[in-house]
């Protein structure tokens, strides 16, 4: 669900509910100037490094004088890098047996710890395990097969450091000598280093066992436990410096029931108002559960009704995955969150009240716990400090409670009226109709068994999620537009930095926009637009002496402008493919801007 300013995503469980917050505003970074002021003078030489087919020259130069500046400043990252290195590096004693604060952890963890517990943590983490030695090994050297890891590695067994490496290419297969091993409990540590983005053991891809012992390669491999230990030795790495911003999540809300054996379970989205559904029966007992984000109120309304009164029972509690946070209660119903978005200076407030109808309320630390209710309405009103790509000194706390007051009070029918009448003015202008519908089929079912001449009105249910999913993320008046998430972001790392990639993403999230009857949702990319083309003309200026103004393929919450490199450097190893090119330049008296336009010639 979204206003526009506020996103969440549902998770829809029973004994305890999920549900993933997100602000439109609130990323990583602050307001700076992205470009290299004497980018220009090297703009020559590197076209023609590229005309000579010295590609790599180019690549270089323009990698040191013409990508965008970083932040933080790249210039002493090295220095602060080698220092936190030393220091995580001097404390070796993890290697040996340590009992006290190790937590458990299922590996490999394919797709990041931030996956199995460790969000949003960088550093230095140790993992350990104990292996014993099948009998007819005793007296061989072992090769410990641990596959791919992010992003360095220190490997210890039984104390010794038997292996090392760096990059997440590389599949670490180390010997261990027969003269190190032991019978019984040889104890596996391994220090990862990881800077940035995910962290871990990724494993063996395509095995069943993903972590492996073998005496050789033409021997039957033993799996090592996938039941690990793990120690956060230090989370504080100096910040890798980027080109741009990320944008972040903003928190997380829980709520806790007793219900355990839960009967006539469903989940529903209803397009036509916007809101979304869970209901189940639980001890003959009928729950229901009602979300929408309204942009009227700004805020996200969640509604608790059961079919036998006294029977709304529960635990709220807020949370955030950001390390600099506070959680406090303002009143005897609601409850603040307050925040600061990681390696930036950017933050966040949130109001969580609760009106209940009968039964009991009360507020204790960071929970609000509801007993023996009618029904219940929870509101959720947030905003950052952001006013614009270069002034961040908005009052978030203020607005979010100011928000949340007016709201007090309000009953669910007004809510929900009033969001329901704003909604459907936006969605409600267009229809489409391409046959017969199954509409008595759960929608997950209708997609995989979809067949177009028995179930056409599957496409269009489809192209309305499609503008269901603009008009939550986009809204006439919504600070900004859509990202690469939409609005939508669980991760403090998350791919592509859920960034706005203008050479086709941006433009992709809009293309619906006037075909389908959402030009309204337009307007918040419409003022980016705007800002662009101011903070554009810096760099028009800097890189190529040009009036106008210019944007490179990527953009942030900061209006960014300045060329990035886009991708990582190709592995060692890894064959290059280059295309000839010719690159002409096209002037027009009708339009400032300098047109670049590369022509195919292979």
């Amino acid at each position: 669900i979204g206003n526009g300013d506020l996103g969440a995503m549902i998770f829809g469980g029973v004994g305890e509910e999920h549900l993933q917050l997100n602000e439109s505003t609130f990323w990583t970074g602050q307001p700076r100037s992205y470009q290299r002021e004497d980018a220009g003078k090297y703009l020559d030489t590197i076209r023609n490094l590229l005309f000579a087919g010295r590609q790599a020259d180019a690549e270089a130069l323009a990698q040191q004088h013409f990508m965008g500046k970083k932040f933080p400043d790249e210039d002493a990252y090295d220095s602060l890098k080698t220092a936190w290195f030393k220091k995580v590096r001097r404390d070796t004693g993890y290697a040996t047996v340590k009992t006290d604060g190790w937590q458990t952890m299922t590996l490999p963890t394919p797709n990041g710890w931030e996956t199995a517990g460790l969000e949003g943590v960088d550093g230095a983490v140790w993992f350990r395990t104990t292996f014993d030695l099948p009998l007819h090994w005793e007296g061989k050297d072992v090769y410990f097969e641990l596959g791919r890891i992010r992003d360095v590695d220190y490997t210890y067994v039984n104390g010794v450091l038997v292996g090392s490496d760096e990059g997440i290419s590389k599949k670490r297969r180390y010997l261990v000598k027969a003269s190190l091993l032991k019978p019984k409990g040889n104890v596996i540590t391994i220090q990862v280093l990881n800077y940035d983005d995910k962290g871990g053991l990724i494993g063996l891809k395509g095995q069943s066992n993903l972590l492996l012992a073998c005496t050789s390669c033409d021997v039957q491999a033993v799996a090592l436990p996938h039941s690990w230990q793990y120690k956060i030795q230090d989370q504080n790495p100096p910040a890798l410096p980027k080109y741009e911003a990320e944008y972040q999540p903003f928190g997380d809300l829980y709520l806790r029931f007793t219900h355990e054996h839960p009967e006539n379970y469903t989940r529903a989205l209803d397009l036509n108002t916007g809101i979304s559904t869970t209901a189940y029966t639980d001890n003959g007992v009928h729950y229901k559960r009602e979300y929408f984000a309204s942009a009227p109120q700004k805020a996200i309304v969640i509604h608790l009704t059961a079919d036998r009164p006294g029977h709304i029972s529960f635990k709220a509690a807020l949370k955030t995955p950001q390390r600099e946070f506070s959680i406090r209660r303002i009143d005897g119903h609601t409850l603040e969150l307050f925040e600061t978005a990681r390696e930036g200076i950017l933050h966040g407030a949130a109001c969580l009240h609760i009106d209940a109808i009968q039964g009991s309320t009360r507020i204790v630390n960071d929970s609000i716990y509801v007993t023996g209710a009618d029904e219940a309405t929870l509101t959720l009103t947030g905003a950052t400090s952001f006013v614009n790509y270069h002034d961040v000194s908005a009052n978030p706390e203020a607005i979010a409670k100011t928000r949340s007051k007016a709201i007090e009070g309000l009953p669910w029918n007004t809510l929900r009226g009033n969001h329901v009448h704003e909604y459907q003015k936006l969605f409600a202008v267009f229809s489409m109709e391409l046959g017969s519908a199954d509409t008595a089929t759960p929608t997950d079912r209708r997609i995989v068994q979809y067949n177009a001449e028995k179930d056409p009105g599957l496409i269009a249910l489809y192209v309305q999620y499609a503008r269901y999913l603009l008009l939550s993320a986009s809204r006439p008046g919504a600070a900004y537009p859509a990202n690469l998430q939409g609005i939508w972001n669980d991760e403090v790392n998350p791919p592509w930095g859920s960034k706005f990639t203008t050479n086709i993403n941006l433009q992709m999230n809009y293309w619906q926009a006037e075909p389908l009857n959402l030009p309204g949702c337009s307007e918040p990319l419409f003022r980016l637009v705007k800002d662009l083309s101011q903070a554009g003309h810096a760099t028009a200026q800097a890189y190529y002496n040009a009036p106008g103004w210019v944007l490179h393929h990527n953009t942030d919450l900061w209006c960014g402008t300045a060329p990035r490199r886009r991708r990582t450097p190709a592995p060692p190893g890894a064959q290059r493919r280059t295309w000839p090119v010719s690159v002409r330049m096209v002037s027009s008296t009708s339009f400032e801007p300098v047109c670049f336009c590369v022509e195919k010639s292979t």
